[in-house]
């Protein structure tokens, strides 16, 4: 056999022999099971509503409310974002009187009637916020504490307005989020 030849055997046998005398790779699989949880949003107020009461309309120079206590704490155990809206103001009981919330802290001469504001405050930081239509961002509270908002505020409409001798309505929305 010329040396060719037996070169060429040669590399062809250790082909054959060396692809089947590679490391053999055994195989196994373990599945971990994994899950999460996502903490909702939790917020507690410190009542379900607020009568401001009897008040008078407010007049040029001299303007009429009434505040009362709120409070809310975060109960998601890690702290949140509070943002605070209200709506519109409209007669209990069918009436058809309504008042515009408004965030203006202007004088009756400005405002004209049937314009009310409402607002939120913290007698401790003296922050103090109007409430709109949108919310506004009120505070950041840490894990299960308390708010610093502690006083709601009322601005009763100027004199002339709707609602003379009715209850009025209104809704106070305070939003939790992360």
């Amino acid at each position: 056999m010329s040396t060719l030849r037996r070169l060429t055997v040669v590399l062809a046998v250790a082909a054959v022999v060396g692809g089947q005398a590679g490391p053999t790779l055994a195989t196994d699989s373990v599945t971990v099971d994994a899950q999460v949880s996502i903490i909702a949003p939790c917020l507690t107020v410190s009542t379900p509503s607020i009568d401001f009461g009897a008040t008078l309309f407010s007049r040029p120079n001299v303007p009429w409310g009434a505040s009362r206590s709120i409070s809310y704490r975060d109960c998601s155990g890690s702290g949140e974002y509070i943002f605070g809206r209200a709506t519109n103001a409209s007669e209990t009981g069918g009436g058809s009187g309504s008042w515009q919330l408004t965030g203006s802290n202007l004088d009756c001469s400005d405002l004209g009637p049937n314009k009310f504001g409402l607002r939120v405050q913290s007698t401790t930081t003296f922050q103090e916020t109007a409430l709109l239509l949108v919310d506004q961002q009120l505070e950041h509270i840490g894990a299960d504490a308390l708010g610093t908002i502690n006083q709601a505020l009322l601005r009763t409409p100027c004199t002339g307005s709707d609602g003379s001798g009715s209850t009025m309505s209104f809704q106070i929305i305070f939003t939790a989020s992360f």
